[in-house]
């Protein structure tokens, strides 16, 4: 009896990958995309706003108004994603598939022009990982590369990244419409019923709305940090901007010896103290 008990108990430790914990399709969803064009810089919110629901190829759909202007059909089924024009006559288009194994292909969609809109580029996925979002959701990270390095002339690079239920990470989530050949667009954070869940620019704001006097020092860091809390620290966590988590820290060490792997850039910690509060601090890597 004991050993099934046991069993039992690791299976409800198992992280759950439920589907509507993690809908992409969902008006409480936003993605802040940084842009770069010809002329300039700058941050944009995207949203969907529902209009209807509506049945398409015998699929339950929505009809939603995207970026406040583009009117599109979108239908989540069994962690996949399908999209149309509103007004278009072309069939459903495969977006996403959020159930995809190590080395599947997938066709990505292309617009290319009003006469002959999609073509689409062959890749596969070279690389599945688990990662835990800041919402405490664990969801599937995909890195998929481009036969025939299809991908460097349609604006993608040879590779690019889903996270499962936020989309693709450059370009954005409708890469479809994704001009690249006058700008380019990256995600910068996702959140959901607005709670910060992914990407960097949520921790400013957190940082801001915080009176908490927490202190980390050198940032930038070499190899190692020091920190110091008004409040005691139970838990230290790093994580890179991807939201790959690479160590965990007892929060009674002040002195945090950081892995040597590091690559210079962003990393985020995630402190959560005595008080039951939670609270998000960005360091550098030199």
């Amino acid at each position: 009896m004991k050993p099934f008990l046991s069993l039992l108990l690791l299976l409800l430790t198992i992280p759950s990958f439920s589907q509507e914990d993690l809908t992409f399709l969902s008006e409480e969803n936003t993605w802040r995309m940084h842009v770069s064009h010809l002329i300039g810089s700058w941050s944009r919110d995207l949203e969907f706003d529902f209009v209807s629901d509506t049945i398409v190829e015998g699929k339950d759909c929505k009809d939603v108004i995207y970026d406040t202007w583009l009117e599109l059909i979108l239908c989540e089924v069994d962690e996949k994603v399908y999209f149309k024009e509103k007004q278009s006559d072309q069939n459903l288009i495969l977006l996403y598939d959020f159930s995809l194994k190590l080395n599947d292909t997938f066709h990505f969609p292309f617009f290319i022009s009003y006469e002959d809109p999609f073509m689409t580029a062959r890749a596969t996925v070279i690389a599945l990982d688990t990662i835990q979002t800041f919402d405490r959701k664990y969801r599937r990270k995909y890195t998929f590369d481009f036969i025939e390095n299809v991908g460097q002339s349609l604006c993608l690079g040879n590779n690019t990244t889903w996270i499962e239920g936020i989309g693709c990470l450059s370009p954005p989530l409708l890469y479809p419409y994704n001009d690249c050949f006058e700008w380019s667009s990256r995600l910068e954070c996702f959140t959901s019923d607005s709670t910060f869940v992914f990407g960097s620019c949520g921790v400013n704001s957190v940082e801001e709305k915080e009176t908490l006097e927490i202190k980390i020092f050198p940032n930038p860091f070499k190899d190692r940090i020091f920190l110091e809390s008004e409040i005691k620290v139970e838990k230290v966590t790093l994580f890179d901007i991807s939201g790959k988590q690479h160590q965990l820290y007892n929060g009674e060490n002040k002195d945090i010896i950081l892995p040597s792997y590091l690559l210079s850039g962003l990393y985020i910690l995630k402190l959560d103290l005595e008080n039951g509060q939670t609270a998000f601090r960005k360091i550098i890597k030199e």
